[in-house]
């Protein structure tokens, strides 16, 4: 995604650069609470020197991702898809389920 998007990866339109900020504010918290935090324990003898509640509220981010999920549906619900009824579809979908079934 990042070799396509390049710069406007993060910087661009908000609605669309939205859900990358919080992709990556997600990955980065839970790097964080995976590897870093379990690091510093090690090194500093069970005793953090830093208050690590707010990286478990960062997890309530993954539940906006939900909402990303629900954005896509909607989008699929309201397309036209009467395009599935025609013979061609019926025709490449039955060489799709003989193919699968061949194997």
């Amino acid at each position: 995604k990042f070799a396509y998007h390049r710069q406007l990866l993060f910087f661009g339109t908000c609605s669309v650069v939205w859900w990358n900020w919080l992709d990556l504010s997600i990955v980065v918290s839970g790097v964080v609470d995976q590897w870093v935090m379990p690091l510093l324990t090690m090194a500093n003898g069970d005793a953090l020197p830093i208050d690590t509640s707010f990286l478990r509220m960062l997890r309530v981010l993954r539940l906006f991702r939900v909402m990303r999920f629900l954005k896509i549906l909607r989008a699929f619900l309201n397309s036209d898809l009467s395009w599935t009824e025609g013979a061609h579809f019926e025709t490449f979908m039955a060489g799709g389920i003989a193919g699968n079934s061949v194997l």
